[in-house]
């Protein structure tokens, strides 16, 4: 089998949750296919970092994002700049995002390779399924690490109206109109979790592929049981709803933590910090660290890792991180979606501020407790959610029968076509 991987990133080095998806499912490809990679970058430096995955795959190709319309459109005076923006959001059903990542480089690089008669081809975001249109011969496979809508609905109804503009509600109802119609295109979609299957309308397409983590090949030791608690959270400072979460966590939750316990300190590690986190490091109790070579350090210092995620999708590499190192887990109900996890069995749930300060206080407090979260959680991880089954299930998808698309024989096919043809137009 020959088999396409385009992704937005280039797969290394695993520091944030979508190259860590993207290498994943790379190798899992280049297990069963003879796989050509191609990775949108940033400069030329990261053709080192491609060269680290080159051995999986039989050849490798950069596209500068130079060439995408998002970056070519920086490049433009402020007024040009201001009408190119306005030119892709006031389009009445197609999303933005896919102006955005146009590339005419890509678009040709993609065209001159699809004369190889790929058996299979991914694309790893949804910006990029247009360059699968010149591969209709093959099994096309688009991965959504989230569901777009969804994030933005969060945004919309927490957000001051003085901060928002029509723009976005125009987006957020082209993005819910595109994705809920998914699975009616003939197309394959690997999400993370089954909300976000149903999210997308569900059906014999869309096939759950969570998250993954190499877990450590023993239970580490618990932290010691001093009075002083290290809270933690790890993740891309720059992500959205990562930014909520510890805004939220430092401002709302953390204050009642301190009150109880004055010897409490928040810990954020994860790069890009944006200036709202940078400014919550006050030199004592909270600590904003910025990129780490390692994570596993502070693992194994923390008490518990938070998790007051408030919107977005996927699985939380977070969690399952913090689970594979033997730590014990406060998390959202939004936070823990798409993973099999119970409450009071794997970690404590909850969602309001004065809730999730007491669910954190009642781990640093009860060793016992943590001692025996951590150990099903870790069983959890285990038997679920390490990389190496993940990589079997993607395998299987490949290799099995083609699942059916809706059919043409069912009621209202008709429709059904209609929509369909609709929805390709618009992602073009």
């Amino acid at each position: 089998m020959r088999g396409l991987f385009i992704s937005n990133v280039v797969p290394w080095p695993l520091a944030a949750g979508d190259k860590i998806r993207a290498y994943h499912l790379v190798r899992a490809a280049a297990k069963v296919m003879d796989l050509t990679l191609v990775c949108f970058a940033y400069d030329e430096g990261e053709q080192r970092d491609l060269d680290a995955v080159a051995p999986l795959v039989r050849e490798s190709f950069l596209v500068p994002r130079e060439t995408c319309r998002y970056r070519t459109a920086a490049q433009l005076p402020r007024a040009r700049r201001i009408l190119a923006g306005l030119r892709g959001y006031l389009h009445p059903t197609r999303p933005v995002l896919f102006d955005a990542w146009e590339s005419k480089e890509a678009q040709q690089l993609v065209q001159r390779l699809a004369c190889r008669r790929f058996d299979v081809a991914f694309v790893e975001w949804l910006g990029g399924m247009p360059l699968l249109g010149s591969l209709e011969n093959a099994r096309r496979f688009v991965n959504l690490n989230d569901v777009l809508y969804r994030r933005l609905k969060y945004r919309l109804t927490r957000t001051r109206p003085d901060r928002l503009t029509p723009l976005e509600g125009l987006e957020y109802l082209k993005l819910r109109r595109l994705e809920r119609r998914l699975a009616r295109l003939p197309y394959e979609f690997l999400v993370c979790s089954e909300p976000d299957r149903q999210a997308i309308g569900g059906g014999p397409r869309v096939w759950v592929v969570p998250n993954g983590v190499e877990s450590l090949p023993a239970l580490p030791a618990p932290t010691d049981a001093s009075n002083e608690c290290l809270l933690l959270f790890i993740g891309e400072m720059s992500y959205a709803p990562n930014v909520d979460a510890v805004t939220f966590f430092a401002r709302r939750v953390f204050p009642t933590i301190r009150r109880a316990n004055p010897l409490a300190r928040f810990m954020v590690v994860g790069r890009n910090p944006v200036d709202v986190v940078r400014a919550l490091d006050d030199g004592s109790a909270i600590t904003v660290t910025g990129a780490v070579s390692s994570v596993q350090p502070y693992l194994e210092k923390a008490n518990v890792v938070v998790i007051p995620i408030r919107y977005g999708g996927g699985t939380r590499l977070k969690i399952l991180e913090a689970m594979g190192h033997g730590r014990a887990v406060v998390s959202t109900s939004v936070g823990v979606e798409g993973i099999d996890a119970r409450p009071e069995e794997h970690l404590l749930i909850a969602d309001g501020p004065d809730s999730f300060a007491q669910a954190c206080l009642r781990l640093t407090r009860d060793s016992r407790l943590r001692a025996r979260l951590t150990a099903a959680a870790y069983r959890l991880v285990r038997t679920r959610y390490e990389w190496d089954s993940i990589e079997r299930r993607v395998q299987e998808i490949i290799l099995g029968d083609h699942a059916e698309p809706p059919g043409a024989e069912q009621n209202g096919a008709r429709r059904e076509h209609g929509l369909a043809a609709k929805t390709m137009r618009d992602i073009g």
